[in-house]
């Protein structure tokens, strides 16, 4: 099963909590070690007319309702934040180079029909909303914005080879991992909980201890800061997103 195909049966027979963290992990490295690797959440297939996107998948008409920024809408809100997280784990965990389809990077919310005979050859859904993702008062734009960010600030994971897992715990939802000197934190936890984890860098032997607090929150417009770093043996401070992923830059190993 390719990656695109392995998210959408988590998305279409899962619940958010039957999420297991462990077989993620095992698909998104089932490569091998000698070859380099090109990783995408979704092909262009998704895109066309007859399927859907994993931002359709996972808002579906509520799109067309519910994308202001200034809407709650809580389906929005999870669609937008597991939609981050999909991106980002695939980006740093599954290949050397990251693909992605036009429109894809803002969660464009129609599919593509190129003029056929059974659309009487139209070519009104032959096109990409760009105008979506330029728009401040729309939530497209934080999408676009957190898509930019991924490629700036981690691209220098998909120069390495594979991730070493850091922490793994299927009961609390949590996964942290390390990619070329970037530590990766994922939590789809749904309560308030607290957790110690145990990274110990590779370089001289160095161990970082942190404690984390969860905190449920939901991710409506650009990056979250729900959870919270409250103690590390560096003194360090820093904030992670709730049903995100965020790439932190602890040492250059």
């Amino acid at each position: 099963m390719g990656i695109p195909d392995f998210w959408i049966k988590i998305i279409k027979e899962k619940t958010d909590e039957e999420w297991n963290l462990e077989e993620i992990w095992n698909e998104l490295n089932n490569r091998r070690w000698s070859e380099k690797n090109i990783a995408y959440c979704e092909s262009h297939d998704q895109a066309l007319v007859g399927d859907k996107t994993i931002a359709f998948r996972l808002m579906d008409a509520d799109m067309y309702e519910h994308m202001s920024v200034s809407d709650n809408n809580s389906s929005v809100a999870r669609g937008i934040a597991l939609h981050k997280i999909i991106k980002l784990l695939t980006f740093s965990c599954a290949g050397n180079s990251y693909m992605n389809f036009m429109g894809n990077e803002f969660g464009h919310p129609e599919w593509i029909d190129f003029p056929r005979e059974g659309n009487d050859w139209s070519y009104h859904y032959a096109r990409r909303q760009w105008s979506l993702s330029e728009n401040s008062d729309l939530k497209y734009k934080n999408l676009l914005n957190f898509d930019t960010a991924m490629l700036k600030q981690c691209s220098r994971s998909l120069d390495s080879g594979f991730a070493d897992l850091v922490h793994i715990h299927n009961s609390d939802h949590v996964l942290a991992y390390c990619r070329s000197g970037l530590y990766y934190f994922s939590t789809r936890i749904l309560k308030s909980h607290t957790l110690i984890i145990n990274l110990r860098l590779k370089k001289g032997g160095i161990s970082l201890f942190l404690i984390l607090i969860l905190q449920i929150s939901a991710d409506t417009a650009g990056f979250l800061k729900h959870l919270k770093l409250i103690q590390s043996s560096t003194g360090m401070n820093h904030f992670f997103p709730f049903t995100c992923l965020q790439g932190l830059h602890l040492f250059s190993v």
